[in-house]
C-alpha cells in the first residue's frame, strides 16, 4: 500500500477513538506498519530484478506515419530474445495515462505482414473489401495476441517496472503487451480511474495493428484494484451500448424512492434529494466528461473526525462531486462500443461494501484506500460490479414479475400467504431492511442479524460462493443483498440494461483467485461469476481457483521469471523474493502481496507465505535469458511451438494458465446462462 495514505488513515483512525482506546489502537497500527516495512525490504531482490529488467529492455523501433516501424538491431537483450520495450507511450491527457508496450520478436514480421495487408486490401477490389470487413471481428491468424494489464495497488500505488517480468514473459510467450498506468489516488477518485482504463483499451485497440498486433484478440488483464477498474469499464461500455444514457441513474433513484414511500417503507436516496440528483444529472450531461471527472477526484483530502458509528467513516466530509454515472457514459472511450474479446480479472476486488467489511474486521479499514478512493461509503455500490449487475438482475426480476401478475390478474387475484412459513418470510424481509441514509449497513455484511439476513455466520461465505442456490431461502436472502442491503444510502448507481441484453455484450469473462488469498477473499470472483451468469452474459464466465505453498494474491504478478533461463532450478539464496535453499522467500511473497493491494498484515498470514525453499523459478543472473532453443530437423513452426511449450512448462500452474488463455493456446469451458 500507500505509507503515506496508510499514516493518513491512521491518523483519521485513532483520532476518531475515545482518548481510552487510542493508545492501543496506535500499538496495533504500528505493528501493522513494521509488517509493512519489513516486507518491503524483503521483497528488494524482486524489486531489483524488475527495475533491472525494465531498465535493460532495448527500445522498441518507433512507429512510422504510414503505421510501419523503423527497427534496428537492438543487440544486447534483443539478441538474445527478442523482447523490445516502447516506455511511456501515452494514451491520454492525464500525467500518468501513459502504457509501457511489449513487443514479442515476432511483432516486426507480423506488423509488416499487416502493413502489407491494409496496402493490398486499399488496391483491391470491392469484392475483397467487403470480405476483409466481415472477416474484421474474427481471429484471422493476421496478428498476434494482445494483453492491456491493469495493476492494482489499492487504487493509490503501483508502476509500470513492477511488471517488467510479468510483460516480458507474455511478450517472449507471443504477446503484444500493454502495461498501463493510471491516476492514483489522490490525485483522482475511482470513476476518473475507470475512465482512463477505458481510454487505455482504446487506445491498444487502435494502436496494436502497427505494432504487430491483431485489434481483434485484445484481452483486458486486471490485477487486483486493476481487476476491479476494468470491470467496471467494461460495464459501463456494455451500458451505453446498450442505450444507457445520462441522467439515467438520477431517474432511477427518483423512481425507487417513489416505489419506496409508496409501499410505506423507507426511503433509499441515491444521490440525495431527488431533485438536486437530477438537476446534477442534466448539468454534467454538458460538460466534458473526462475534464469534470479528473476535477472532481482532484485535491480530494480525506476526512478529518469520525462520525457516531465509531469507525471514523464520515462521509460528510467528502466534497460533493458531479453524478459519477453521467461522466462515465459521457466519456468517449466508455461510448466507443468495441469490447475486448476476453477479461481476466485476478484476485480481483468486485463489490466494495463487503470488502470493507472484509478489511474492518482485519483492522486495516482504515489503512487501506479503499473507502477515500471511492469517494466515500455511500459510493461503494456504484462502484462495485456485483452489486451493479445484482441491483439490475433483482430489479429485472421484479420487473417481470409484476408484469405477470398484471396480465393475470383479470383471471385471478394473487394468492395470499396461508402458511406460517410464508407468514414467517414477509416478516423477515420487512424487519430485517435497515434504515435508509445508513451506508455503513452494505459494511456488515458478514455480521448475523438483524443487520444482514443470515441466521448462522458462516451462511455469508457460502451464498456470495452460490452454495445455497438450492435453498428455499435464497431468492429472498439474495433479492434482499442485491436490493436493500446494497442499495439504501448508496449514491450515483448504474442501472444496467439486463432486462435490454446488456450483459451479452460483455466480453467472456475469467476470473482468477487463489483459495489462500488473505488480502481479498475469493468468494469476491465467485459471487462476480454468479453475478454474471444472473444477468444473462451469454459469452460465458469461468471462475479458475488455485491453492499450494505461498499461492496467494500476488502470486498471478510476482511469480515469473526475472533472470535468464526458464528451465534453470534455483539453488542460492538469490532468486525471486530472496530467501534460502531456491524458491520464493516467504516474506517476499507476503510482502508482495500486501504492495500489490495495498493491504497490511498479510505477512502474518501463513496461506499468503512461501516459506523459502523448494524449486526457484528464477536464476540468480540479473540481466541476461537464455538464448532460444534451437531446433534439430523439425520444421521452424514446429520448433516454435516445441519452444513455447518448453517455457511455459516451467512456470507455476497459475502463470502457466494465465499464459494459455491469452494466447488462445487454451479451450476454455465456459459457463454460461
Amino acid at each position: 500500500m500507500s505509507l503515506y495514505q496508510g499514516l493518513l488513515g491512521a491518523q483519521i483512525e485513532i483520532g476518531a477513538l475515545p482518548p481510552s482506546a487510542r493508545l492501543q489502537r496506535a500499538a496495533a497500527i504500528a505493528r501493522l506498519f513494521a509488517s509493512e516495512i519489513a516486507g518491503t525490504v524483503a521483497v528488494a531482490p524482486y524489486a531489483r530484478r524488475a527495475y533491472n529488467l525494465h531498465r535493460g529492455l532495448p527500445e522498441a523501433p518507433a512507429i512510422t506515419s504510414d503505421g510501419g516501424s523503423n527497427r534496428e538491431d537492438g543487440g544486447g537483450a534483443a539478441a538474445r530474445h527478442g523482447v523490445t520495450l516502447a516506455r511511456g507511450v501515452r494514451y491520454g491527457p492525464a500525467p500518468r495515462a501513459v502504457a509501457d508496450i511489449y513487443l514479442p520478436p515476432a511483432a516486426a514480421a507480423a506488423a509488416a505482414a499487416a502493413a502489407a495487408a491494409a496496402a493490398a486490401a486499399a488496391a483491391a477490389a470491392t469484392a475483397t473489401a467487403t470480405a476483409a470487413t466481415t472477416s474484421a471481428g474474427t481471429h484471422t491468424g493476421g496478428g498476434l495476441p494482445v494483453v492491456v494489464f491493469v495493476h492494482g495497488g489499492v487504487w493509490a500505488a503501483g508502476e509500470a517496472w513492477h511488471y517488467a517480468p510479468l510483460m516480458t514473459c507474455l511478450a517472449r510467450l507471443g504477446c503484444v503487451c500493454y502495461c498501463v498506468t493510471y491516476t492514483l489516488y489522490p490525485d483522482a477518485l475511482v470513476p476518473a480511474l475507470v475512465g482512463e482504463v477505458a481510454a487505455a483499451l482504446a487506445f491498444a485497440t487502435d494502436d496494436a495493428r502497427a505494432r504487430g498486433g491483431d485489434p481483434a484478440r485484445v484481452s483486458l488483464v486486471g490485477h487486483s484494484a486493476g481487476a476491479h477498474l476494468a470491470a467496471m469499464a467494461l460495464l459501463y461500455k456494455a451500458a451505453a451500448a446498450a442505450g444507457v444514457t445520462a441522467g439515467a441513474a438520477a431517474a432511477a433513484a427518483a423512481a425507487r424512492a417513489e416505489a419506496s414511500e409508496r409501499a410505506g417503507g423507507w426511503t433509499a436516496p441515491m444521490t440525495g434529494a431527488t431533485g438536486a440528483a437530477a438537476a446534477t444529472g442534466a448539468a454534467s450531461a454538458k460538460r466534458e466528461a473526462p475534464a469534470a471527472m479528473t476535477a472532481a477526484g482532484r485535491d480530494q483530502q480525506p476526512p478529518a473526525d469520525g462520525d457516531s458509528n465509531g469507525h471514523g467513516d464520515s462521509d460528510d466530509d467528502f466534497p460533493e462531486p458531479a453524478s459519477a454515472v453521467d461522466e462515465l457514459l459521457l466519456h468517449p472511450a466508455i461510448r466507443d462500443p468495441r469490447m475486448p474479446a476476453l477479461f481476466v480479472g485476478a484476485a480481483g476486488m468486485f463489490d466494495a461494501a463487503k470488502h470493507y467489511d472484509f478489511e474492518r474486521r482485519r483492522g486495516v479499514h482504515e489503512l487501506s484506500t479503499l473507502r477515500r478512493a471511492m469517494g466515500g461509503a455511500e459510493r461503494f455500490a456504484a462502484m462495485s460490479p456485483s452489486a451493479i449487475l445484482g441491483a439490475a438482475t433483482a430489479k429485472a426480476a421484479s420487473e417481470a414479475a409484476q408484469a405477470a401478475a398484471e396480465s393475470e390478474r383479470p383471471l385471478a387475484p394473487p394468492p395470499r400467504p396461508t402458511t406460517a412459513a410464508s407468514t414467517t418470510t414477509t416478516t423477515t424481509t420487512t424487519t430485517t431492511a435497515p434504515p435508509g441514509g445508513d451506508p455503513l449497513h452494505a459494511t456488515r455484511f458478514y455480521e448475523t442479524a438483524p443487520a444482514t439476513p443470515w441466521l448462522l455466520a458462516g451462511e455469508a461465505i457460502a451464498h456470495r460462493v452460490g452454495l445455497d442456490r438450492e435453498s428455499p431461502g435464497y431468492a429472498r436472502r439474495d433479492a434482499l443483498l442485491s436490493g436493500e442491503l446494497a442499495l439504501t444510502g448508496m449514491r450515483d448507481v448504474l442501472p444496467f440494461p439486463v432486462s435490454r441484453g446488456g450483459a451479452a455484450l460483455l466480453p467472456p469473462t475469467v476470473l482468477m483467485h487463489a483459495v489462500g488469498d488473505a488480502t481479498v477473499p475469493f468468494d469476491e470472483a465467485t459471487e462476480y461469476h454468479r453475478r454474471l451468469l444472473d444477468a444473462g452474459a451469454t459469452a460465458g464466465s469461468k471462475v479458475l481457483l488455485y491453492r499450494g505453498k505461498g499461492v496467494g494474491h500476488a502470486s498471478f504478478v510476482l511469480d515469473w521469471p526475472t533472470g535468464k533461463g526458464w528451465r534453470e532450478r534455483g539453488g542460492g539464496g538469490d532468486v525471486v523474493g530472496g530467501g534460502g535453499g531456491g524458491g520464493h522467500g516467504g516474506a517476499a511473497a507476503a510482502a508482495a502481496a500486501a504492495a500489490a493491494d495495498g493491504n497490511t498484515t498479510t505477512a502474518a498470514d501463513g496461506s499468503n507465505t512461501r516459506a523459502g525453499g523448494g524449486a526457484g523459478w528464477a536464476s540468480a543472473d540479473d540481466d541476461g535469458w537464455a538464448s532460444d532453443q534451437g531446433g534439430g530437423g523439425a520444421g521452424g513452426g514446429e520448433r516454435e511451438d516445441a519452444e513455447w511449450w518448453d517455457l511455459a512448462s516451467e512456470l507455476p500452474p497459475h502463470c502457466r494458465d494465465l499464459a494459455l488463455i491469452l494466447t488462445g493456446r487454451a479451450q476454455i469451458d465456459y459457463c454460461r446462462p
